[in-house]
C-alpha cells in the first residue's frame, strides 16, 4: 500500500534524443521496476527526488552534478508505473 504524502521523481534523458523527461513514482516497487529497464528504454538519470507532500525536495544524490529538478517538472512528471 503507498503512502499518498510519499512520492519518487527521476529525471531521465534518452541517450538517442536528448529528450529529458521527469517520472514519478507512487510506490518504491514501481521504481525499481522502471530502474532495472532503463537501459532498455535508454534512458539515463539526470536527477532523483523523494518529495514529501509534493512540495519539499529532500533527498538528491546526485546534488553536485545534476540539473534539480524543478516545481514545474513535478507537477507535469509522467506516472512512471505505466510505463
Amino acid at each position: 500500500m503507498s503512502d499518498p504524502s510519499i512520492q519518487f521523481y527521476l529525471k531521465c534523458q534518452n541517450i538517442e534524443t536528448g529528450d529529458v523527461i521527469t517520472y514519478r513514482f507512487a510506490e518504491k516497487v514501481d521504481l525499481l521496476a522502471f530502474g532495472q529497464t532503463l537501459g532498455d528504454k535508454k534512458l539515463a538519470i539526470v536527477d532523483t527526488h523523494i518529495a514529501f507532500y509534493d512540495i519539499d525536495l529532500v533527498f538528491n544524490p546526485f546534488e553536485d552534478e545534476s540539473v534539480p529538478i524543478s516545481a514545474a517538472e513535478l507537477n507535469t512528471a509522467l506516472d512512471g508505473k505505466l510505463l
